[in-house]
């Protein structure tokens, strides 16, 4: 049986059906590409922290308990995901929250123009979210960084320095339950 709620590529979070039932959504936002599978883990976490919130997950690596009865997982290329990725991030920052989860590496990865260095869209849209979100304090992001992800202490430092009120996390689960709570607020 799926996951009620969960929302994964190429189906879609309608703007009608979110306005219709008041539904928060949370986007699971870190590294799939040579990362452990945390996104299942994540669900679990935030189902338990708040079963009535949506979750939009990028990965195409969740096992069949999660997905079963939902339609074919996966985009068909990479500018269908990136349409995908960005219409659930920007829903989730008007209603909800994004969750940076930072998982350290821990399978090597083959460098090629797609793959430059591991986790580099999320620790590039830290970056973008956390100035935003000091624009516009309706925006919230609930951020972890596992220890041992390389960078750890610099991605740290930098955004403590850029907003010293920004939370950051060394567990999977606060982190998880920082953005159940965000979410429905």
């Amino acid at each position: 049986m799926a996951i009620q709620g969960l929302i994964v590529p190429p189906n879609y979070f309608s703007k009608l059906e979110s306005e219709k039932i008041n539904a928060s959504l949370i986007y699971l936002f870190g590294p799939i590409t040579g990362a452990p599978n945390w996104h299942e883990e994540a669900i679990k976490r935030i189902r338990f922290y708040s079963p009535d919130v949506y979750i939009a997950c990028p990965s195409g690596r969740l096992d069949k308990e999660f997905i079963e009865g939902i339609k074919p997982l996966g985009a068909k290329n990479g500018e269908e995901q990136n349409e995908w990725e960005n219409y659930h991030r920007e829903r989730a920052q008007k209603k909800g929250c994004i969750l940076f989860w930072f998982a350290k590496q821990t399978k090597p990865i083959s460098f090629s123009p797609q793959f430059k260095i591991y986790a580099h869209s999320a620790t590039t849209q830290i970056g973008r979210y956390s100035i935003l979100q000091r624009q516009d304090k309706k925006i919230k992001i609930a951020v972890g960084i596992e220890p041992g992800f390389f960078g750890e202490r610099s991605l740290a430092n930098t955004l403590t320095k850029d907003d010293p009120n920004i939370k950051i996390f060394s567990g999977l689960e606060e982190t998880c339950k920082e953005a159940a709570i965000l979410a429905c607020k």
